[in-house]
C-alpha cells in the first residue's frame, strides 16, 4: 500500500500563505473592532519601520523567524487598516447623499443583478446627484430597482441613466433564517438602495469599453440558445451552467439543487473555469514544447480564459481560478514550473488588495476553501484505500475530491445555510459529471446551432442531458432527511475548522498535541452548543414575516413554532421552512385563521382589523398591537383603551392612508412604530 502525502507538507510549497493569512486576519480584525485610520495607519507605518529594521539588521540562523513574524505582523495591521480606510472614507458620501434633499441621481450600471418581465436590478455607480435643478458632484455605490417600460429595455453594464428617485439606506429586517439583503449588498460595498417606477428613469448614452464588449457578447450568447431549439426549462438550465444567467430558473429547480447539495453548478464558478482550461489544454497539443510554442500556446490560453471570465461577469470564483490558470499560464513561459497552491495563494492575496470587501463574500468564501481542501486532503484521502481496478479508482478519485472539498467548506457553508446537504456524495458525483458533459456539449451547441442537421442533433443530445440533470437534483432533493437543519454559530464554525485540522494530523500525522487541540474543539463544540440550546429553550418572539401583499405570523415558544396565516401557499412555505432551520425548531403549528389576540409571557399581543369595530375592544395588559386590514382609524382612542408597551406593527394589508397617518401620529407622540412593508420584518 502506497504511503499517503503529509497533509500538511503543502504548507511549504507556498510561500504566499504567509503573506495571505496574515492580511486575512488583518482583515477580520478590521471588521470586528472598526480601529479608526488615525489609529490604524500610524500604526501600520512604525511596524513597517520596525520590520524594515529587523530585516536590514544582520540576524544569525535561529533569529531569522523574527522577520518572518514582523513581516506577518505588518500585514496583518495593514490588512485592519485597509479595512478602516474604505469602510472610512465611504461610509459619510452614503449617509449624506440619503440625508440631502436628493431628487435624483445620474448612475452608470456596472453590473446585472437579476431581471424579471416587469423589473431589472443591477449594481450601479452615481457620479452626480440632481438637487433642484442643478447637478452636484457625489459618489456611491447604489442596488438600482427599475421598472421596466413598454419597450422592455434592460440597461446593460456601462450605460449611464438619469434617475428621479430619492436613494435609501438598506435596512429592512430580514425574516427569522432568512436572506439577508442588508448584509449581502454589504459584502459588495453598497448600502444604498433605489426603486425608480416606469418613466422615473432614462437613458443617457448607451454603454461603452469593454463591459459593454462582454455585456453584448453574453447577451449573444444567450440569443444563440433561445435559438437553439432547447425547450424553455433546460434553456434556463444551460444558461445558469454556462453563463451564470439564473433568471430563467424556477424557484423549485433553485430549491432542487440547494437541498441536494450541488448549488455551485448552478453558478459559474472556479469548476467550470478549470473545466474549460483542461479543454483548451487538450485542444492545443498540437503545440510543440519548443519556447516560440509554449508562449503563442499560453497566450492563446490567457486571452481565451479572460474572455471567458469576462462573458461571466468576473465572479470572485471565476476571478480566482482564472488568476491562477493565468499564473499557471505565464510560467509556461518560463523555465519554471509553478506550484497550484502557491498561485491560489498569490490570487487570494492580490484580489483582497483590490478589494477587500471580497473576503465577506460567501461566493469568495466557498471558492477558495473548496480549492484549499482539496489541495490539503485530496491525496490523503485518496491514499488511504487503494481501489483494485481502473474503474473503481477513478470513482473513488470523484469522492476523495468531493470529501475534501467539502471537509473545508462544511463550517462555513453551515455557518450561512444552517442546514446540511445529507447526500452530497453521491448528488456530487453523478450531477458533477452531467454538467461537465453540460459545458462542453452547450459550448458545442453555441458554436454550431446553425449546422444543418448538427445543431438539431446537439440540441437533441443537450436536452435529454439537461432533463437527467435536473431529475438527478430532484431525485437526491427528495431522499429523506435529504436538508437537515444544522445550526452553528461563529464560534462553532471556528471549532470545527480546528477540530478538522486536529483530526487530520492525527490519521496522517500521528501529531501527539493534535488529539488534545481536537478535544478542546469538540468541548467547546458541546459547551456553546448546550449553553444556547438552554438560551433557546427559554426563549419567546412574536414574528411578522415582511411580506408586503400578506399578513403572515409566527410565535416561537422555545423549539416550537406556531404560524398564523390566512392560507399556505409555497411561498410562505419557504418562509417557515427558513425560520424553523434557523431557529432548530422540532414542531411547527399551522393557524390558517388568525386570532384577536396571542397570550405571551411578556403581555398580549392584539391583532386589531379596521374593518371590523374596534370600540369594543377590552382594556388588558397589552404588549403590541398589529393594525391591519382597510378601514378608519380613531388612534387616540384606541391609544387610551390599549396603551400597548412596545407601541404599533403597521401589517402590509394596511392602507396607505391609515399607513401614514398612524406613522405621523406615533412620531408626534414618541410611540415606538414598526411599518413592515417599508422596514422589513418585525422580529421581537
Amino acid at each position: 500500500m502506497r504511503k499517503a502525502p503529509g497533509v500538511f507538507s503543502t504548507v511549504k510549497r507556498a510561500p504566499m500563505l504567509r503573506l495571505a493569512l496574515p492580511l486575512v486576519l488583518g482583515l477580520v480584525f478590521g471588521r470586528v473592532v472598526d480601529p479608526s485610520p488615525g489609529v490604524a495607519v500610524p500604526l501600520w507605518v512604525a511596524l513597517a519601520v520596525l520590520w524594515s529594521t529587523l530585516t536590514l539588521d544582520r540576524v544569525g540562523y535561529a533569529g531569522r523567524w523574527w522577520r518572518g513574524a514582523g513581516a506577518m505582523l505588518v500585514w496583518c495591521v495593514f490588512g485592519a487598516a485597509w479595512w478602516s480606510v474604505r469602510g472610512t472614507l465611504e461610509r459619510p458620501l452614503v449617509d449624506g447623499i440619503v440625508e440631502e434633499a436628493v431628487d435624483g441621481l445620474r448612475l452608470t450600471v456596472f453590473e446585472q443583478v437579476g431581471t424579471s418581465p416587469r423589473t431589472a436590478r443591477c449594481w450601479a455607480d452615481a457620479d452626480a446627484a440632481i438637487v433642484g435643478d442643478s447637478l452636484v458632484p457625489v459618489k456611491a455605490r447604489l442596488l438600482l430597482t427599475l421598472m421596466l417600460d413598454s419597450t422592455g429595455h434592460v440597461p446593460g453594464p456601462g450605460e449611464r441613466l438619469l434617475v428621479r428617485a430619492h436613494p435609501e439606506h438598506i435596512d429592512r429586517i430580514p425574516d427569522p433564517g432568512g436572506f439577508d439583503q442588508r448584509a449581502w449588498a454589504g459584502s459588495f460595498g453598497v448600502h444604498l438602495a433605489c426603486f425608480a417606477p416606469a418613466g422615473a428613469w432614462r437613458t443617457l448614452s448607451g454603454a461603452n469599453g469593454a463591459a459593454d464588449l462582454f455585456a453584448r457578447m453574453r447577451a449573444r450568447i444567450a440569443t444563440w440558445l433561445e435559438r437553439s431549439g432547447l425547450p424553455e426549462r433546460e434553456r434556463g438550465l444551460v444558461k445558469a451552467v454556462l453563463l451564470g444567467i439564473r433568471d430563467e430558473l424556477s424557484p423549485d429547480q433553485k430549491n432542487a439543487f440547494a437541498r441536494s447539495g450541488t448549488m455551485h453548478v448552478l453558478a459559474v464558478s472556479g469548476s467550470h473555469v478549470a473545466i474549460i482550461y483542461a479543454a483548451l489544454v487538450f485542444a492545443f497539443q498540437w503545440a510543440g514544447q519548443r519556447t516560440a510554442w509554449r508562449i503563442i500556446r499560453s497566450t492563446l490560453l490567457l486571452v481565451l480564459l479572460w474572455l471567458y471570465a469576462g462573458v461571466t461577469g468576473f465572479s470572485p470564483s471565476v476571478l480566482r481560478a482564472t488568476i491562477t490558470c493565468s499564473l499557471v499560464c505565464v510560467a509556461d513561459m518560463t523555465p519554471w514550473r509553478p506550484e497550484p497552491v502557491n498561485s491560489l495563494f498569490a490570487a487570494a492575496f492580490g484580489l483582497l488588495l483590490w478589494d477587500p470587501l471580497m473576503l465577506w463574500q460567501l461566493g469568495f468564501q466557498l471558492s477558495f476553501l473548496a480549492v484549499i481542501g482539496i489541495s490539503f486532503f485530496y491525496q490523503p484521502i485518496y491514499w488511504s484505500w487503494v481501489a483494485p481496478n481502473r474503474a473503481l479508482r477513478y470513482i473513488w478519485s470523484l469522492f476523495a475530491v468531493s470529501i475534501a472539498a467539502q471537509v473545508f467548506t462544511a463550517p462555513v457553508a453551515l455557518l450561512w445555510f444552517q442546514a446540511f446537504p445529507t447526500w452530497f456524495l453521491p448528488a456530487n458525483l453523478i450531477i458533477v459529471g452531467l454538467v461537465t458533459l453540460g459545458v462542453y456539449g452547450g459550448t458545442a451547441l453555441i458554436i454550431f446551432h446553425w449546422v444543418p442537421l448538427l445543431g438539431p442533433l446537439l440540441s437533441v443530445g443537450m436536452t435529454w442531458l439537461l432533463v437527467a440533470l435536473g431529475w438527478s437534483a430532484d431525485l437526491f432533493a427528495g431522499l429523506p432527511h435529504s436538508y437537515p437543519g444544522v445550526r452553528v454559530d461563529a464560534l462553532q464554525s471556528v471549532a470545527l475548522y480546528i477540530a478538522v485540522l486536529a483530526l487530520a494530523a492525527w490519521l496522517f500525522e500521528r501529531w501527539r498535541w493534535s488529539l488534545t487541540a481536537l478535544l478542546t474543539a469538540v468541548l467547546v463544540i458541546l459547551v456553546d452548543w448546550g449553553a444556547r440550546a438552554m438560551q433557546r429553550n427559554n426563549t419567546e418572539r412574536f414574528v411578522v414575516y415582511d411580506d408586503r401583499h400578506a399578513l403572515n405570523m409566527a410565535w416561537e415558544q422555545g423549539r416550537t413554532l406556531t404560524v398564523f396565516c390566512d392560507s399556505i401557499d409555497p411561498w410562505l412555505q419557504r418562509k417557515v421552512e427558513q425560520h424553523a432551520r434557523g431557529i432548530g425548531a422540532e414542531a411547527v403549528h399551522w393557524e390558517t385563521r388568525s386570532p384577536a389576540a396571542v397570550d405571551t409571557r411578556a403581555g398580549i399581543v392584539r391583532l386589531i382589523d379596521l374593518q371590523a369595530d374596534t370600540a369594543s375592544v377590552a382594556v388588558e395588559s397589552t404588549r403590541l398591537v398589529v393594525l391591519h386590514g382597510r378601514g378608519r382609524l380613531h388612534a387616540d382612542a384606541l391609544h387610551r383603551r390599549l396603551a400597548p408597551r412596545d407601541g404599533y406593527v403597521l401589517a402590509p394589508t394596511l392602507s396607505g392612508r391609515v399607513r401614514r397617518a398612524m406613522l405621523a401620529w406615533c412620531r408626534e407622540r414618541g410611540v415606538p412604530v414598526h411599518d413592515v412593508k417599508a422596514g422589513g420584518a418585525y422580529v421581537r
